[in-house]
């Protein structure tokens, strides 16, 4: 949404939930949302051409889960991942990234546009945490974390409009 001429705020949000039931006993959920607020301040451009740069935090955070209800399963709940090799682990991610690109004005308030950045993330993974058969729980695989700093890239057409 333009609060000036010039400058914009933008929201973005993505919603993810898979639920995947391979076997009649076996069901694998994962539940993922993710926020990017930010800010664009516009160049005076053609008519039709806007271009931008900006900023943007990143803020995700993704949940994952596995039960298996057969009765000879010796692991009937992984809390934090599908497995214990940590498919679909689960995360908290904060970051930010600086932004330029263009939006396109194919009408009047309604544009395609693209844009990169560069940036940084914290990823923190879930503990694994497995119970067994008997109810009892077996020592957890403890998340790790990871720092990571470079280029990004919507490699997607945005279709925006402009309130």
């Amino acid at each position: 949404m333009f609060t000036s001429e010039r400058n914009a705020v933008r929201l973005g949000f993505s919603l993810g939930l898979e639920n995947d039931k391979p076997d009649e006993d076996i069901k694998r959920n994962t539940f993922e949302i993710n926020l990017r607020p930010g800010y664009e301040w516009h160049f005076a451009g053609t008519e039709r051409l806007s271009p931008f740069f900006g900023v943007e935090a990143d803020i995700a955070i993704k949940t994952s889960k596995f039960t298996d209800d057969n009765d000879a399963a010796y692991i009937t709940e992984i809390k934090g991942a599908w497995d214990d090799f940590g498919t679909e682990r689960g995360f908290t991610r904060f970051g930010a990234n600086f932004i330029i690109g263009a939006d396109f004005y194919i009408a009047k308030r309604l544009y395609l546009g693209t844009e990169f950045g560069y940036g940084f993330e914290v990823v923190n993974s879930s503990d694994i945490e497995y119970t067994a058969e008997d109810g009892s729980d077996i020592d957890p695989d403890k998340g790790g974390s990871s720092f990571q700093i470079g280029p990004n890239f919507n490699s997607s057409l945005r279709l925006g409009f402009v309130f």
